[in-house]
Order: structure tokens, then C-alpha cells, then sequence
């Protein structure tokens, strides 16, 4: 399935058409695709449905379930798919760039639960 996004004018950020990844809540309809230039680490709190999403130069795919949280790694566009009826997260900035343990117990729980 291709993910389908608009390049902003400078061609360096996207976005959807429904809606924006901003603070605080977001949802999209099925299937809707949200994407983003991120600059500053932000945590994705999955509230509702399910949403994949990937990072700009991670070759992980993420799902995510209502419950889960991802926190971004690196910087550079993120994508996020709702892969239900609908999807909602909760977003929020961090005020600091994810530590080696952070990222070292993301990768275990990913190992774990595969």
C-alpha cells in the first residue's frame, strides 16, 4: 500500500489533508495518514485503534495499540497511519533527547514481544 502525503512548499515537510500531528490530541479516520518534520524528541501515546508509523532513516516499522507509547529517536519526518476506524493519540513534547537506557528498553520490549 502506498501512503499518500502532500509536499509542503519547501518540500522538506508533509502533511495530510485532515489534519496535523500537533500537541496534545490527534485523530484520524481510517486509514488517514498524518505525516511530520520532527526537530525535538516527542512521545506518541496511543488512546484509541490502532496506528503504524515510521521514522525517517529507521527501518523498523512501529505498531502502536491503545495503550502504547513511542517515543521519536532521531529527527526528520515521522509518519503515522490509522489502521482502524479511527485512531487517536496524545502527543507531547520532550524536554530531553531519548537516553542510550531509554532506546536500549524500547528495543527489548520490541524483542520480546515479536
Amino acid at each position: 500500500m502506498l501512503l499518500a502525503a502532500k509536499h509542503q512548499d519547501d518540500g522538506m515537510a508533509l502533511t495530510h489533508t485532515k489534519g496535523e500531528l500537533g500537541l496534545g490530541s490527534s485523530c484520524l479516520g481510517s486509514h488517514d495518514v498524518i505525516a511530520r518534520s520532527i526537530d525535538r524528541p516527542i512521545e506518541l501515546r496511543c488512546v484509541k485503534g490502532r496506528v503504524w508509523l515510521t521514522e525517517e532513516g529507521c527501518l523498523d516499522d512501529i505498531l502502536l495499540d491503545a495503550g502504547d507509547i513511542f517515543t521519536t529517536e532521531r529527527r526528520g519526518r515521522l509518519v503515522v497511519q490509522a489502521l482502524e476506524s479511527e485512531a487517536c493519540l496524545n502527543v507531547r513534547l520532550l524536554d530531553r533527547t531519548p537516553r542510550f537506557g531509554d532506546a536500549l528498553r524500547r528495543w527489548l520490549d520490541r524483542l520480546v514481544h515479536s
